[in-house]
């Protein structure tokens, strides 16, 4: 992620790294609802359904053994998950 993104917030920045591909651990932040490029993937199925429930969570579900999902891209639902 760029340093200059603002991880909590959503607002756009012209300035700062546009990438094609959007790598993120635990729980998407509110800053990659702004994210423009064509992947985004999630990392980390280690986060335990009762900690997700206490801080509401909203993960997906992981394809078999996968260590990683598919948020956005060609073969993705493209859905809106994100940490609250």
């Amino acid at each position: 992620m760029d340093p200059r993104w603002d991880v909590n917030e959503r607002s756009e920045t012209e300035d700062v790294l546009q990438p094609d591909c959007l790598i993120s651990l635990t729980a998407p932040k509110l800053c990659a609802l702004r994210f423009t490029g064509r992947y985004h993937f999630l990392g980390g199925r280690f986060v335990p359904p009762i900690l997700a429930n206490k801080y509401n969570l909203c993960l997906p579900q992981y394809p078999g053994a996968s260590p990683v999902v598919l948020l956005k891209g060609p073969t993705s639902s493209d859905s809106s998950t994100h940490s609250k």
